[in-house]
């Protein structure tokens, strides 16, 4: 993810713009640069060149909030799962088939939001939840493998 944006005020860059030495946030001058350092900036530049400086600490920032999403909707769609198949009136195997796609899928995304955002964090938590439900229920014993 290359950025191409002022940290300060999100004006477009040329490619010889000034960089914070430290993080390597880039700027379009270096008035932008003083004045977002007195803004905060000097608060998140250990942070982010700790991240992996300003372009991998963004990428992954927006990977995270991706994941989050992710996962958020997933668990949603598990909660509903019982709704949706009572509403659309799907025969007992489709339903058994769709749960079951469903329960792996949610195994990917926990083992994903894990590994990305922490086994303690909120969503993460839910979904491992919500998981081990479908665990005990005995759907993914049930897969064809």
């Amino acid at each position: 993810m290359i950025l191409t944006k002022c940290a300060a005020c999100a004006a477009p860059l040329a490619l010889d713009a000034p960089r914070c030495v430290r993080c390597k946030l880039r700027y379009c001058n270096a008035t932008c640069q003083h004045d977002h350092w007195r803004r905060g900036h000097k608060q998140m530049c250990k942070k982010i060149h700790r991240g992996g400086n300003a372009e991998q600490y963004n990428a992954d920032k927006k990977y995270k909030e991706a994941v989050a999403v992710a996962v958020e909707k997933c668990a949603a769609d598990m909660k509903h799962f019982r709704v949706r198949v009572s509403e659309h009136g799907l025969s007992k195997s489709d339903a058994m088939l769709e749960m079951i796609e469903a329960a792996e899928m949610l195994e990917e995304l926990a083992r994903r939001a894990r590994r990305v955002l922490g086994a303690s964090h909120p969503f993460a938590t839910e979904v491992q939840s919500a998981l081990e439900y479908v665990r005990s229920l005995g759907v993914l014993e049930r897969a064809p493998r």
